[in-house]
């Protein structure tokens, strides 16, 4: 993946924001996370984090999990 394709295809962020929540994960699945960001020097891509969201035990669909760099 390029950055050019992040941008394109990505969610958008405010500027100067470095969050983003997400919503309506599935439970017990993994997920990658990569980011990229232009400015006048350029354009730029982060190294990939991947986390997998926690098992269901109460109905909902949004499990936390923990985040892997």
């Amino acid at each position: 993946i390029t950055a050019e394709q992040v941008l394109a295809n990505g969610t958008k962020l405010e500027e100067h924001s470095s969050s983003i929540e997400l919503e309506n994960l599935e439970p017990e699945t993994t997920y990658y996370v990569i980011a990229a960001a232009r400015n006048g020097a350029g354009v730029t891509l982060s190294n990939s984090v991947k986390f997998k969201t926690a098992k269901d035990d109460n109905g909902g669909g949004n499990g936390g999990g923990d985040l892997e760099g």
